[in-house]
């Protein structure tokens, strides 16, 4: 049995696998972030959009998971609204970054830019 196995337990492999692509994605974002606040007032645009995308996924995470409709998303077996706040906090920002990168992966693929959007500031 591998280390990973030993480690997991139980845990199912498309868990693990959604588990790493979501902190892949906070990590990717995260440091998209950093690098931004170096260039700023360049990349302020960038910034806001980032942080605006994090706080808007924390505080849907908080009202989903408030709602009659919490117990119908379960993530890692828990589900939403029987999460503590760091761990609705941490799904909140993975959300945002996931989010983010499908956007990034969009408007690369998208070279025709139909779908452009006008900077949140200018």
């Amino acid at each position: 049995m591998s280390v990973l196995a030993q480690a997991v337990g139980e845990v199912d492999s498309p868990v693990i696998i959604a588990g790493l692509a979501g902190l892949s994605a906070l990590t990717w974002k995260a440091i998209d972030f950093l690098r931004m606040l170096t260039h700023l007032p360049e990349t302020k645009s960038g910034v806001v959009t980032q942080a605006l995308s994090w706080i808007a996924s924390i505080g849907a995470v908080f009202l989903y998971g408030s709602s009659q409709f919490g117990d119908t998303i379960a993530v890692g077996g828990i589900q939403l609204d029987a999460m503590d706040t760091p761990t609705k906090t941490l799904f909140g920002l993975v959300l945002g970054s996931t989010a983010s990168v499908l956007v990034d992966f969009k408007q690369a693929i998208d070279g025709s830019d139909n779908s452009t959007k006008p900077p949140l500031l200018k």
